[in-house]
């Protein structure tokens, strides 16, 4: 009972100190959370700017390496600009004395081909003119030739018809017979019916010195000449000297393939 009167005579209970804890708590909380997002927020604003001002950095490294590139093209245009204006003023000069040279040497080789055409026409008008000459003399030889040669048929035609007798070896007594066989070259004497090497005659002047040898036989001896072509000048020699020494004298003309004396036995009697 005493309970009761108790709390009927107490006075309301006051909830303000608690709201105070309460406000104090949730603003220190507010206070703190709101720290810790400004923190957070620093935090981040600073990486960000951090990572603004690398990515500045880069930029602005990108930039200058651009720009230097820029410059080195731009040096190298320029440089290809006088490079170019050079070579082309180069080519031009080079050009001109090029194009002046080759004009010299088209005109120089002009002037040679005239002068060698010149030469070759005076060439070829010489060897006309002396393909001309040769002709003539060519034909003069050839007639006069042709005359020799008339001229020797004629001489030949006169010794064969001329004084031509043939020994049918008459009375030894009469006189030894010296039978001649004359050649180009050489000639070959021998005593007729007598087996002996005939003397030969060669070499300098044999025709004179057959001749003399005949001139030194017996006074009765008889010449008995057998010529073979081309000993026709050995055979007027002989002749000649038979003529001045008186000499009975015969003669014969005989092809090249016959022999009368014998190179080893001379002219030996018949069998």
């Amino acid at each position: 009972m005493s309970r009761r009167r108790r709390g009927a005579s107490a006075g309301p209970v006051s909830l303000f100190a608690f709201q105070d804890i309460v406000t104090t708590v949730t603003g220190v909380l507010l206070l703190v959370a709101l720290t810790m997002a400004l923190r957070v927020a620093e935090t981040r604003e600073d990486a960000s700017v951090e990572s603004l001002l690398a990515e500045r950095d880069r930029l602005e490294a990108s930039l200058a390496g651009a720009e230097a590139r820029a410059d080195d093209l731009a040096s190298r245009v320029d440089r290809l600009d006088d490079d170019f204006v050079g070579t082309a003023d180069l080519n031009t000069r080079t050009a001109a004395e090029t194009l002046a040279a080759a004009q010299d040497e088209s005109a120089s080789l002009r002037a040679q081909i005239a002068e060698l055409t010149a030469a070759a026409e005076s060439r070829e008008r010489e060897a006309q003119q002396l393909s001309e000459r040769l002709a003539d003399e060519a034909a003069q030889r050839i007639a006069r030739l042709l005359e020799q040669q008339h001229e020797a048929e004629r001489r030949l035609e006169q010794i064969q018809s001329s004084n031509r007798m043939l020994f049918n070896l008459p009375d030894p007594s009469a006189g030894p017979i010296l039978v001649v066989e004359l050649f180009p070259d050489y000639a070959l004497a021998a005593e007729a019916g007598v087996r002996q090497r005939p003397r030969r005659f060669d070499g300098g002047d044999w025709p004179g010195t057959l001749a003399a040898w005949l001139g030194d036989q017996p006074p009765a001896s008889r010449w008995m000449l057998f010529c073979h072509p081309g000993a026709v000048r050995p055979l007027e020699t002989v002749r000649e000297t038979g003529r001045e020494l008186d000499r009975d004298v015969g003669f014969d003309l005989i092809p090249g393939g016959v022999i009368v004396v014998d190179p080893e036995h001379g002219v030996p009697p018949s069998p």
